[in-house]
């Protein structure tokens, strides 16, 4: 097994004056014909060192803690605490459960109380959902408006989850610091109002925290691969391009908040096109 067949592992890297955690709550395992619809069998022949033993596409979920100082922020905030697995056939997940998520983070050394903030990329269950738990009922939860007002509860945003976090919902723009070093940028195509994090290190070195972009280090590969359901495939697409355009420079680390153990890395030329290369 390698780093893109398994669920992610907590990981710390240091970007300048800030120190980023990758904090696992849970992983999906997907059909990969479903997720990527316009694949074909082929495809994922040629791919399949992304595949687990029993052909699934491993999707890990958690969330980023960011830490300046004694303060401490989550970009996203996994699953939540659902432990038991559950397969949904109808929407291509096999397998799918959270629940790590606070142990993971009381392992780095916070607790939930010491987070001051939760900001979410978007709304689908596995990214909002801790902050919608009572660990997290003090943090300030942050993301678009236009996020905010297409809610769905298709996506997991019940009334009850919108009570929860509605009291403590603030609205974020792109260019806007929510955070020391910690920067809203505007990801269009994957949902109404995705925002992604550009954090600068204040030493010249910068971590771009790309959300839905890319669900898989194979779309590194392969941007022209669309996800199933996104509302506008095209400008997701325009967006995937312009993040793998940045993410060329050097002094820039790339974040794939579901990239199985491999959120971390940069993208590498090879004879064959562009591949993930995941940082230790």
């Amino acid at each position: 097994m390698n780093r893109f067949q398994v669920a992610g592992t907590v990981r710390t890297h240091q970007i300048g004056r800030l120190r980023v955690s990758y904090v696992p709550d849970g992983l999906v395992k997907m059909v990969p014909g479903f997720l990527f619809p316009a694949t074909t069998p082929e495809d994922w022949v040629a791919g399949a060192r992304f595949l687990d033993a029993d052909g699934w596409l491993t999707v890990s979920s958690g969330g980023l803690l960011v830490e300046h100082e004694r303060r401490a922020i989550l970009l996203e905030s996994g699953y939540g605490p659902h432990p038991e697995p559950v397969s949904s056939p109808e929407h291509g997940t096999a397998l799918m459960y959270g629940g790590a998520f606070v142990d993971n983070l009381r392992e780095l050394g916070r607790r939930p109380d010491q987070i001051e903030a939760v900001a979410i990329s978007h709304l689908h269950l596995e990214h909002f959902g801790w902050a919608a738990q009572p660990q997290f009922a003090h943090a300030e939860v942050l993301l678009s408006e236009a996020e905010w007002a297409a809610r769905d509860a298709g996506f997991g945003v019940t009334p009850q989850v919108v009570a929860a976090l509605e009291p403590r919902f603030r609205a974020i723009t792109a260019g806007e610091e929510i955070f020391p070093g910690v920067t809203a940028l505007a990801l269009p195509g994957h949902t109404a109002g995705q925002t992604g994090f550009v954090l600068d290190g204040g030493d010249g070195t910068r971590l771009l925290v790309f959300a839905d972009v890319m669900h898989s280090p194979i779309q590194v590969t392969h941007p022209g691969w669309h996800l199933v359901g996104e509302p506008d495939p095209q400008r997701s697409e325009q967006t995937r391009r312009e993040i793998l355009r940045q993410l060329k420079d050097e002094s820039t680390i790339g974040f794939g908040i579901h990239f199985a153990d491999a959120q971390f890395g940069r993208p590498r030329e090879t004879p064959d096109g562009l591949i993930w290369e995941p940082l230790p």
